[in-house]
Parts: structure tokens; sequence; C-alpha cells
């Protein structure tokens, strides 16, 4: 049993749309932290040094995004982003894994 969970996480490892679905996952993960930053940022006038304040969203999501970002907020985050986008990921490779099987034949 052990030798088959083996197999097939070798498998996994060597096809390219595993990193792929990795690298989309992270960095829409990324891009999504970093514009909730950038959202705070104008909010507070970070950005020009406390002259310029823009106020996109109201005080309490700005607030909902601080509390996302601090150290505790930021791991349910991820596990959110992880449960929704990594799902998706998780269908598209599991439709390859059974496309490829098919097409090899096995």
């Amino acid at each position: 049993m052990l030798n088959l969970i083996r197999s097939e996480w070798f498998i996994l490892r060597r096809r390219p749309i595993v990193w792929v679905l990795l690298a989309l996952l992270v960095g829409l993960f990324v891009l999504l932290r970093l514009t909730e930053y950038t959202v705070v940022a104008l909010h507070d006038g970070t950005l020009t040094g406390g002259e310029a304040r823009m106020a996109l969203l109201r005080d309490e999501q700005v607030q909902q995004f601080r509390l996302q970002l601090a150290f505790p907020g930021i791991f349910g985050a991820a596990l959110g982003h992880i449960n929704s986008v990594g799902g998706l990921c998780a269908i598209v490779l599991a439709a390859g894994a059974v496309g490829s099987e098919y097409s090899w034949g096995t």
C-alpha cells in the first residue's frame, strides 16, 4: 500500500501542472494580501508620509483588512484562501490526473 502511495506522489511531483498550480495559488495569495495592504496604506496615508489619505473603503472594512494582515489573522486568511482557490486547483489537478491516466491507458 505504501509503495502505491509513494509511486503516486512521485508521479505528482514530476508533473509540471502541479508546480504551475502551486505557483498560481501562492501568487494569487500574495497579490490579494498586497492589494489589502495597499488599501490600508492608502487609507492611513502611509505611502505618502501622512500628507494625503485616500479613503477607498469604510473604516470597518479597512479594520477587517488590518486584522487579516496581522499575525493571528493571517492564518485564517491563508486557510480561507486555500479553501477557496485551493479547491479549484485541486479540481483541475484531479481532472488532469484522471485524463492523463486515461490517455496513458493505465
